[in-house]
Formats: structure tokens, sequence, C-alpha cells
């Protein structure tokens, strides 16, 4: 065998274990997640987990905890072991009670569709249906929406950053340019979708959107200013970026 077959026949075997090593490690978070009813001792179980790992390379993180309606909470940890297999771990919760709980792999530092690809496969939330039912009527008899159990699980997983400017030298984000765009054809509609959103960075778009029609003196109902309203009340945390650092802020649009 010369040296290139032996190379990449290596090269192949290191990332097999480390895909093997990736997928047990989401299988151990998984299986705390299904088993867990508080939000305070999943923490604690998958922080757990992290000493038996490489402790000074691994983390677990709550990265925020925040409103999203009548005493509901999102809470996003994220999880990383040996300084590379990376994850959250999403989580509706009320009075400590988890509603709702999802394990994806954390696709924000590689950016790669392979990850993207995995979380459509292996995903597998659990959900508390009565419940979470419960507080989808609630919700859509407020937003004036029709969302369902799948667009909870979709946009609680969504990964956003609320920023028109991100990045070195600050150039426009492409959810930034979107929503000037919609808002130049006076598109009430498309920031009504964001404003309903589970995910509170799209809600502070549509928020914002709304905002620079008010400035225009274009025509807005009454129930979408009440809602727009309410999220800017809310204040809620928000995953944001001030030239290349994003981070988590309690802002006031």
């Amino acid at each position: 065998m010369n040296r290139k077959i032996l190379f990449l026949f290596l090269f192949q075997v290191t990332i097999l274990k480390s895909y093997a090593q990736l997928q047990t490690y989401y299988q151990k978070i998984e299986s705390v997640s299904n088993n867990e009813k508080s939000a305070t001792k999943l923490f604690q179980r998958i922080d757990s987990i992290k000493q038996t790992r490489q402790p000074h390379d691994s983390k677990v993180t709550t990265y925020f905890d925040r409103d999203v309606d009548f005493g509901y909470k999102h809470q996003r940890i994220n999880v990383v072991f040996n300084g590379l297999n990376r994850y959250q771990v999403n989580l509706l919760i009320k009075d400590d009670c988890i509603l709702f709980s999802s394990v994806i792999y954390d696709n924000s530092f590689y950016e790669d569709p392979a990850f993207d690809k995995m979380n459509q496969k292996e995903n597998r939330p659990k959900i508390d249906t009565v419940q979470v039912l419960e507080y989808l009527k609630r919700r859509n008899a407020f937003y004036k929406s029709s969302k369902s159990i799948n667009d909870l699980i979709h946009e609680l997983n969504l990964d956003k950053t609320y920023a028109f400017f991100c990045g070195d030298g600050s150039p426009q984000t492409a959810m930034g340019k979107y929503i000037e765009r919609i808002v130049k054809n006076n598109n009430i509609k498309k920031l009504k979708n964001l404003l309903v959103s589970f995910c509170c960075e799209e809600q502070a778009y549509g928020v914002a959107g709304i905002q620079m029609l008010q400035k225009k003196d274009v025509d807005i109902s009454s129930d979408i200013i009440k809602i727009a309203a309410h999220i800017k009340e809310r204040k809620s945390a928000l995953v944001t970026c001030a030239g290349c650092l994003t981070g988590i802020v309690s802002t006031d649009y």
C-alpha cells in the first residue's frame, strides 16, 4: 500500500470515527431529553455527561431562556463535547415543565449542508401534544394565525440572528435587504407572516418592518399594530450581531 492510498484510508477512518462519535453523543443527549420532564434537571443531566468527555474542552450553557407569550418560555441549551461535537436542545417550557424538546446538530459553527440533512433525518422531537395544542390555541387566537405543531417544531429549531448589518465592515444582511424590499412594496402580508413566527428573531424583523411602514404613513390594521406593540413590549432576548460579534441582547428594536 503506497503512501497516498494509506493516507486516504486513514483519512476515511478518521472521518467515519468522528461521525460515529458525533452520532453517539447526539443519541445520549436525545435519550436524556426524551426521559426528562424538568428543564432544570435536563440541564443538570446533560451537564453531567460533560464530565465523562473532556471537561476542559466541553461546555453546556443555557444560550437563552425567553418569553414566548402566556407564561411559556423558549429555552435553548448549547452543548459542546470535546471541542468539536456541537448540539442544540430547544425546549418549550412552562413553570420548568418541558412541553416540547428537540435535539439538533448545531450547524451555526460549521455551516455545512450535511448537518442540515442529518437534522432532517434524525430529529425526533418529544411533544406533550395536549399541552402544546393548548398553547397553540391561545397563541393562534391572539395572533389571528393558524400555526400547527409542525410550524412550532420548525420555527423553534431555527437558528436566526436579528441584524440589518453584520460582519467585517458591517455589510447589510440578506434579511435586512429583504425587509427593506417588502417595506418598499408595502407588503404587510409578508410582515404579518414574520410577526406570527415562533422564532423571536423573525418576529423582531416583522416589528422593524411595521415601524418602517408607520413612518411612511401606510395604513395598517389595528390588529397588526397591536401584535407588533405586544412583541416589542415583551422584550424577549434576541440573538443579534454587532460588527462580527454575535450574542444575546434584550432589544428595544
